[in-house]
């Protein structure tokens, strides 16, 4: 038991996958303990992206646009996103020649 979780906090994953069916082998369940230590190691690495993402800048993305125009019209889609396939706010606008 003791080497299992000790193997978890070291990510030696291997031998850990190694050892767990080992134990089952042998009809041992380890499977509250495994859980719990999953769970701690996932907190911790969950906290480590929220503690890189605190630092991290603000990425300016530049709006997607298509336009068309006519002899008396300019007709502009522009898309709040980085890309035009992907989910985003779409504004329509049409411009009437001055």
């Amino acid at each position: 038991n003791i080497d299992i979780i000790d193997g978890i906090e070291k990510c030696w994953f291997n031998i850990t996958d190694y050892l767990i069916s080992e134990s089952i082998k042998q009809d041992n369940d380890f499977s509250n303990d495994i859980k719990t230590t999953v769970t701690a190691m996932k907190n911790k690495m969950d906290q480590l992206l929220t503690t890189s993402y605190s630092n991290k800048k603000i990425d300016t993305v530049n709006a997607s646009f298509q336009w068309a125009q006519s002899p008396e019209y300019i007709f502009l889609n522009i898309k709040f996103s980085h890309r035009w396939s992907s989910p985003g706010i779409i504004f329509q606008t049409i411009m009437k020649k001055v």
